[in-house]
């Protein structure tokens, strides 16, 4: 087993916020079971990113003061005019504003790509290309690292193995 023709090419994030990431990563998995053995071929990429940071921001608005309303009627023999008054005699308009961040050590993610069945003595192979990964919250060093892994069976036995390819840091 293992993993040939690995890139990854960041893009910038849709949304615009330096704290997200996206990258578009390629490449190709392959395995191969011995017989009687079938199996299954697992793809995907473990995330690492080193800090995340949670932002929160809080707006308030206030308005208070006191004012005063008024009307009147006008009669005279050609016209009738009403009228109402708002006057505001004393007021204030205040405000604020605060940013709450917290920063935490970054956790590493599963992104699962695809499986495919292994036959017997028949190389199984998956190819990906502009897979699309999302990491939201971080700050500091992405580190993408291809895996490729297979769960074997045959009627008297199981097993599992693991490969890493080599890390892309961005």
């Amino acid at each position: 087993m293992g993993n040939s023709d690995q890139r990854a090419d960041p893009i910038p994030p849709l949304n615009g916020m330096p704290t997200n990431r996206e990258v578009l990563v390629d490449g190709t998995f392959y395995g191969r079971v011995a017989a009687p053995a079938t199996g299954k071929l697992h793809a995907g990429y473990l995330v690492a990113c080193a800090a995340e940071m949670d932002a929160s921001l809080a707006i308030q608005a206030g308005l208070s003061g006191f004012s005063e309303l008024s009307g009147n009627l006008y009669v005279a023999p050609s016209q009738v005019s009403p009228g109402l008054y708002w006057d505001v005699v004393d007021g204030t308009v205040s405000g604020s504003a605060t940013v709450n961040t917290t920063l935490k050590p970054g956790k590493v993610t599963d992104v699962k790509v695809a499986d495919k069945d292994l036959k017997a003595d028949t190389t199984g192979t998956l190819y990906s290309r502009d897979f699309r990964i999302e990491v939201d919250n971080c700050v500091g060093p992405l580190t993408v690292q291809p895996y490729t892994s297979i769960n074997a069976d045959t009627p008297g036995d199981s097993g599992t193995g693991m490969i890493l390819g080599d890390p892309i840091q961005m």
